[in-house]
């Protein structure tokens, strides 16, 4: 590869990277992410958020754009596994949390103090739509990686498999 194709490349990471820094403000409000939650102010870094953003929009554009050249490109395939794994990641993570933030939750309890609470406490059932949301997402992403694999050995133009002889 000749370092034109470098340079594309990282120029598209660029605009993903820009795309990211320009929609995170317009996305949350501003920079950081604030949540007023039960007499509770949660702040969390910008970082926190661009990161898995910036991974997200890098699958999404490179997906898009290599799906018109057929998978063929090596560096641009790599980046698109890379971040369809990392993105897989993040989603499993997230999808932890998403119980501790879910709106369908029977809230927390801060008063009365726990010794004062009744001998059985109910429990609330959790929304099931946004976890079933992060699976179907994360199957989407495992078939489109799977999708570029098999275009990209296609394309090398390797179809014969081997299967080595048994002889006994």
């Amino acid at each position: 590869m000749s370092f034109k194709t470098y340079l594309i490349e990282f120029a598209w990471l660029l605009a993903a990277f820009v795309i990211t820094y320009v929609a995170l403000p317009f996305t949350f409000g501003n920079w950081s992410l604030d949540i007023n939650m039960h007499d509770t102010y949660l702040t969390v870094v910008p970082v926190l958020i661009r990161m898995p953003l910036f991974v997200i929009v890098t699958f999404v554009m490179f997906s898009i754009k290599e799906a018109f050249k057929k998978y063929s490109d090596a560096l641009p395939n790599v980046i698109i596994i890379i971040s369809g794994a990392v993105s897989i990641i993040e989603i499993t993570w997230l999808s932890r949390w998403s119980a501790f933030f879910s709106m369908n939750s029977g809230g927390w309890t801060i008063y009365p103090p726990l010794s004062a609470l009744p001998n059985k406490v109910s429990h609330t059932e959790t929304n099931s739509g946004l976890l079933n949301t992060m699976i179907g997402a994360q199957a989407l992403i495992i078939v489109i990686i799977v999708i570029v694999a098999y275009k990209w050995g296609s394309s090398k133009g390797r179809t014969k498999i081997f299967v080595p002889s048994s002889r006994s």
